[in-house]
């Protein structure tokens, strides 16, 4: 249903900027299906934003996850921020969890950024990181380091996941404006053995 209503909605409004994506992730876990996700946000001139996401999901007990959301964007000492709530629902148990989350982005030279994550189940303290440092080596070449920690708050243990990605890759511009991204994706966790794949992404406007 999502799906089908996003085209109808505006590009723009007076006072908010409306955005809409769909989108296929790669499963956090290798083995499973990709997901499937579709979204719209709208953010006021203040900073305030608001938006939706519904997706299908590669898990036993539940098939489709729906997300509303809400927060603000102000930036500081060069970091744009998002500071957001979000509640999202599933097909099986109906509102299910609950985040508070903290996203920040920087550039640090021309061609070179620093992204970082942090949330916090407020039910079950588990606390998820992230940081991201993504280089231009040279036009069309890009390199990717990505550090993902997930762990309980108030007792951290054998369950707390390291995950540590690095991609090189080469983007090819299309004359019609789609893209297509080839590259060497290093994985490595501290729960298996270190994995290097190759990944191909193409990506168009419709």
């Amino acid at each position: 249903m999502l799906l089908a209503l996003l085209p109808a909605v505006p590009a723009a409004a007076d006072d908010w900027a409306i955005r809409k994506y769909y989108n296929v992730q790669r499963p956090a876990t290798p083995g499973l299906e990709p997901v499937f996700r579709s979204g719209i946000e709208g953010e006021a001139w203040t900073g305030f934003f608001s938006g939706f996401t519904a997706a299908t999901v590669p898990f036993r007990d539940h098939n489709t996850e729906f997300d509303f959301y809400f927060g603000i964007r102000p930036s500081l000492l060069g970091f744009d921020m998002d500071i957001s709530y979000s509640q999202r629902f599933n097909d099986i148990s109906g509102s299910c969890c609950s985040t508070v989350e903290f996203d920040f982005d920087r550039p640090l030279w021309r061609g070179a950024t620093l992204e970082g994550k942090f949330s916090l189940d407020p039910d079950t303290n588990l606390t998820r990181t992230e940081t991201r440092a993504t280089f231009q080596v040279f036009e069309n070449y890009q390199l990717d380091s990505t550090l993902k920690t997930s762990f309980h708050a108030d007792n951290p243990g054998d369950d707390t996941l390291v995950n540590y990605n690095l991609f090189a890759s080469r983007n090819f511009i299309h004359d019609d404006g789609a893209n297509t991204r080839i590259g060497i994706r290093f994985a490595d966790t501290n729960r298996a053995a270190a994995t290097a794949a190759l990944s191909v992404s193409y990506q168009a406007d419709f």
